[in-house]
């Protein structure tokens, strides 16, 4: 390959990494990630031997993680330390890459779809894993009219968006006409054979507090005092960590104590969920979000904590590492908390801290226990990342869509939002302080993938491990013959 051939090959795959990229930042450019795929499996159909193969592969993975994790290597990062984070999902992808260097000449666009569908399944496993590069996530900008993920969720999403990709490939690139067929029968399938959730809801109105940086609780104590009784809410939201206190004496700071006396004498009936800080005298913070109505007030801590930020994870091996410990940002003590589902004027709801809302099997898990909404305190403010919030933004959608929950989401210097039980937006403000009181559908009843979601997600595994298991015993007899 002479050296304008290997700068053009190089750009092209380095180009389908970015389409995939772009397609978590808009609605609009979501499709970039079937063309992102499309073309990556043409460019994989001409590589040459293993070792071209091989590094076509891992360098579409490297400049797609690489762009979707950036927010790790921008020049405001605190922690130089950080961007040595990005370094996980990359083994995370490239270990089963290699199986690529065994591949038969015959099958190299299907391997590596199977092998990369099965690099984002053990990454999300991983104890630092995160759906951040779920390509099935892209889906959340259809959910409204794509009805696959309320039955088969996020991982089926991703095979969906492979496979469809590959139709397209073999269509366009090696001119197999049955593909025709094929496309018309998923595309009904998906669309129309599927009902869309029901849309019959019952809605409540919602106060979300949105905030570009909070400096300190008096901008919330000053919004929390604007509501009128005649507004009727039921439920107001704050971002998460609009107050620092002590652990001991919170419930009767000042803010605490006007905020008691607002909900029990001008706000009779409405609830308000308030993310926190709590720190004690050794400095060790929790993080939590209190639930007060009336004169309840019940506490519900963070249960899923950010790696190398919020604590250390596997323990027994970088527990003792020392510039570890003292690089992290905001470090939290865990206090186990199972409880799922609130209740407020008969309606059951879930609230959610932050990095904890990101994973679709908290919603399912909610949904399925007769959750009807999601309600998540958050914050942006020191990661301080656009492309983050976009890339979390579609991930909500799809946790919202599959689930047949709304969502509704208060955040410093991010997306505020109110997403329908069908994945559709009601509202979003974005890095501006403003507070808005929205009616709300609450979900009335939670969907086929959350009621089966652990059946569901493993059957994709063994039928992903089997189509691995068929396509290798494919090459090994193709290689004999």
């Amino acid at each position: 390959m002479n050296f304008r051939k290997k700068y053009t090959y190089i750009t092209e795959v380095s180009l389908c990494g970015i389409l995939l990229f772009l397609s978590f930042q808009q609605s609009v450019f979501s499709i970039c990630g079937i063309i992102a795929f499309t073309w990556l499996f043409y460019i994989i159909e001409k590589t040459i031997n293993k070792g071209q193969l091989f590094f076509t592969s891992i360098l579409f993975c490297f400049v797609y993680i690489l762009l979707q994790y950036s927010f790790l290597i921008l020049p405001d990062t605190r922690q130089p330390y950080e961007a040595l984070v990005i370094t996980i999902p990359l083994f995370a992808y490239i270990i089963p890459m290699t199986g690529l260097l065994v591949c038969k000449t015959k099958s190299k666009a299907e391997t590596f779809g199977l092998l990369f569908l099965l690099s984002e399944y053990l990454f999300i496993k991983l104890e630092i894993g995160n759906p951040f590069l779920q390509i099935g996530n892209i889906a959340g900008a259809w959910v409204p009219w794509f009805g696959l993920p309320r039955f088969a969720g996020t991982f089926w999403s991703s095979f969906s968006i492979l496979f469809f990709s590959y139709l397209l490939f073999s269509l366009l690139c090696k001119k197999r006409k049955f593909c025709y067929l094929i496309l018309l029968v998923c595309t009904i399938f998906c669309i129309i054979l599927i009902p869309p959730a029901n849309k019959k809801y019952i809605s409540e109105k919602t106060g979300i507090i949105s905030a570009g940086k909070i400096s300190d609780e008096t901008y919330i104590d000053s919004l929390l005092w604007s509501t009128e009784p005649a507004d009727d809410v039921q439920f107001i939201i704050t971002p998460e960590a609009v107050g620092q206190f002590r652990e001991n004496e919170f419930h009767y700071t000042p803010f605490m104590t006007r905020t008691r006396r607002l909900l029990n004498y001008q706000l009779q009936g409405t609830t308000l969920l308030m993310g926190l800080w709590l720190y004690n005298k050794d400095a060790t913070m929790s993080n939590l979000v209190a639930i007060i109505s009336g004169n309840s007030f019940i506490t519900r801590y963070k249960q899923v904590f950010i790696p190398f930020t919020e604590y250390i994870p596997y323990d027994h091996v970088l527990g003792n590492v020392s510039f570890l410990h003292k690089a992290m940002r905001t470090p939290l003590k865990l206090k186990p908390d199972n409880t799922i589902i609130y209740l407020h004027n008969e309606i059951r709801f879930s609230p959610f801290i932050c990095y904890e809302s990101l994973f679709i099997d908290k919603f399912s898990q909610a949904a399925s226990q007769g959750s009807q909404a999601v309600f998540i305190s958050a914050s942006n403010a020191n990661i301080n990342s656009r492309i983050l919030e976009n890339v979390i933004f579609n991930i909500l959608r799809m946790n919202a869509g599959a689930n047949n929950l709304p969502v509704i989401r208060a955040t410093e210097n991010g997306h505020s939002c109110a997403i329908a039980p069908n994945g559709s937006i009601i509202y979003k403000k974005s890095y501006q302080n403003a507070y808005d009181i929205i009616e709300v559908p609450l979900g009335n009843n939670a969907s086929f993938y959350a009621k089966k979601f652990n059946i569901i997600n493993t059957a994709y595994i063994v039928v992903l491990l089997l189509s691995i298991v068929v396509i290798t015993l494919i090459n090994t007899c193709s290689r004999h013959n």
